[in-house]
C-alpha cells in the first residue's frame, strides 16, 4: 500500500470513528452497560475506542509536531483532565459520580485531539471532514423539523422525562435532536454554522442557515441567533476584502439573511413558536435589574457569588460538578444553581490556571487565524481562516447560553480541526521557506 492510499485509509477511518462519537447517534439505545452506577453509552465509549484504533493505524507514531498548536492544545486537555481528577479527590463539594462523568467528557475531548494528531490530516482530509460536518448538520436539521412538526422525540430527549416536562411546562413542539434539552441542541447546531457558511459552496447553504435560525427561534435560543447574526456581519465585512470580482447579488444575500434574522430576533414575535422578542425582553430585564429581580439580575448575582466562591477556594477551583452542590449548601440570593456561562463554570470548578489557559488558547486560535487571513493570498484559504475566527465568536455567544456546553465532545472536535488547519498552514510555510 503506497503512502497516499495509507493516508486516505487513515482519513476515512478517522471520519467514521470521530463522527460516530461526534454525533452520538441515539446514545442510550443499543449500547448501554452499567458498571458500579456508571452508565457506559455509545457516546462515552466510542472515542476511547477510536483512540486505540487510530493508534493501531498509525503504528503508535503521532504525526503532530511538538511546536504545533494541536500539540499544545492536546497537552492542555491532558493537564486539564489530570488536574480535574486531583480536584475531584480533594473537593468537599464535587459530586463524585457527576464529576467523574464530566471528567470523562473532558477526556473525550483530549482523545479527539490525540486522534486528530495521530491521523495526520492534510488539507484534503480537512475538506472531507468539513463536508461530513455539513452533511451531519443537515441531517440534524431534518430531525429537528420532524420533532417540531410532530412533537415526537428520541428517547434521549428532555421531553421523554415526564417529570421534567411537567415541571417546566414546555411545549413538545421543539427540537432536542439526540441531546437532552433544547439549549444544548441549539448550541450544537450554532457551533457548526460557520463550517456550513464557509465550506459549503452551494447556494443551498443559505436555506440551511435560515433553518438553523428557525430552530433556534422555536427553542427560544436568542443568544445562538445573535451569534449567527454577528458572524454573518463579520463574514460580509471580511469577505468584501477577499476579491473585487464578487457579484453584488451574493453580497446582498449575506446582508439580507443577516437583516431578516436581526429583524425577527430584535423586533418580531416568532411565528415559529418563540416567546419573546429580544428588545422587549432587554427592556424588561433592565427594569427588573434595578428592582433586584428578573433573569438578568439572577445571572449577575450568581456570577458575583461564583467569583466570591472562587476567591474562597484560593483560586484552585472547587472541583468538577461542584457548582450545584455548592450553591445547594450555600444558596445564592438568585436561587440559581447553574452557572449559565461556560467561563464562569470553568473559573469556579477548575480555578485560575485552567481558566487563563482556556481563554489564552481561544485568543491564540483567533489571533493566529487573523494573522493567516491577512498574510495568505489564496482566496479559499482566507475563507477557512475566516471560518476559524467565526467559530471563536460563536463559542463566546454560546458560552453564555444555559446549556451543558462543557460536557459535549463535539466542541473539542471543532477546535481540533481549527488547530490542525492552522498547523497545516504553518507546516506549508516551513516547507517553502
Amino acid at each position: 500500500m503506497d503512502s497516499t492510499a495509507k493516508h486516505d485509509g487513515k482519513v476515512l477511518a478517522g471520519l467514521v470513528l470521530i463522527f460516530v462519537a461526534f454525533a452520538s447517534i441515539i446514545p442510550d439505545i443499543g449500547f448501554r452497560i452499567t458498571t458500579m452506577g456508571f452508565v457506559w453509552t455509545l457516546y462515552r465509549f466510542v472515542i476511547p475506542a477510536s483512540l486505540v484504533f487510530a493508534f493501531v493505524l498509525c503504528e503508535g507514531k503521532s504525526l503532530v509536531k511538538k511546536s504545533s498548536m494541536t500539540f499544545y492544545m492536546t497537552m492542555f486537555m491532558g493537564f486539564w483532565v489530570i488536574y480535574g481528577i486531583v480536584l475531584l479527590l480533594i473537593s468537599r463539594y464535587s459530586d463524585k459520580h457527576a464529576g467523574f462523568i464530566e471528567l470523562l467528557a473532558l477526556a473525550n475531548g483530549f482523545f479527539v485531539f490525540v486522534i486528530i494528531g495521530m491521523i495526520g490530516i492534510t488539507e484534503d482530509g480537512f475538506q472531507k471532514i468539513s463536508k461530513a460536518i455539513v452533511f451531519s448538520l443537515n441531517a440534524l436539521l431534518v430531525l429537528a423539523f420532524f420533532e417540531i412538526i410532530t412533537a415526537r422525540h428520541l428517547p434521549t430527549s428532555f421531553f421523554y422525562d415526564t417529570k421534567a416536562n411537567a415541571y417546566n411546562g414546555m411545549s413538545p413542539h421543539a427540537a432536542t435532536g439526540f441531546l437532552y434539552n433544547v439549549n444544548d441542541f441549539s448550541a450544537m447546531i450554532t457551533c457548526l454554522f460557520p463550517v456550513v457558511l464557509v465550506c459549503w459552496r452551494s447556494k443551498l447553504r443559505w436555506i440551511t442557515i435560515l433553518a438553523i435560525m428557525a430552530v433556534n427561534m422555536v427553542n427560544d435560543s436568542t443568544s445562538c441567533n445573535l451569534a449567527i447574526i454577528a458572524c454573518l456581519m463579520f463574514y460580509f465585512i471580511t469577505n468584501d476584502k477577499i476579491g473585487q470580482g464578487r457579484r453584488f447579488i451574493r453580497k446582498a444575500l449575506v446582508i439580507g439573511v443577516a437583516l431578516v434574522g436581526a429583524f425577527i430576533v430584535l423586533f418580531g414575535q416568532s411565528i415559529l413558536g418563540g416567546r419573546n422578542d429580544i428588545l422587549g425582553a432587554l427592556s424588561r430585564q433592565v427594569t427588573n435589574l434595578k428592582n433586584s429581580n428578573g433573569s438578568l439580575w439572577k445571572r449577575v448575582t450568581i456570577y458575583k457569588d461564583s467569583v466570591s466562591a472562587f476567591i474562597g477556594s484560593k483560586g484552585i477551583g472547587l472541583g468538577p460538578s461542584s457548582f450545584t452542590p455548592y450553591f445547594t449548601k450555600h444558596p445564592s440570593a438568585s436561587n440559581l444553581a447553574n452557572p449559565h456561562a461556560v467561563l464562569v463554570e470553568i473559573l469556579f470548578e477548575y480555578g485560575i490556571i485552567i481558566f487563563v489557559w482556556y481563554v489564552g488558547m481561544m485568543v491564540a486560535i483567533f489571533k493566529k487565524a487573523l494573522h493567516c487571513y491577512n498574510s495568505d493570498k489564496n482566496r479559499d484559504n482566507k475563507k477557512q481562516f475566516m471560518m476559524i475566527m467565526m467559530i471563536v465568536i460563536v463559542y463566546i455567544f454560546v458560552g453564555f447560553a444555559p446549556s451543558a456546553f462543557l460536557g459535549y465532545a463535539y466542541q473539542w472536535l471543532i477546535l481540533a480541526l481549527c488547530c490542525i488547519r492552522l498547523d497545516i498552514t504553518k507546516n506549508r510555510r516551513i516547507e517553502y521557506a
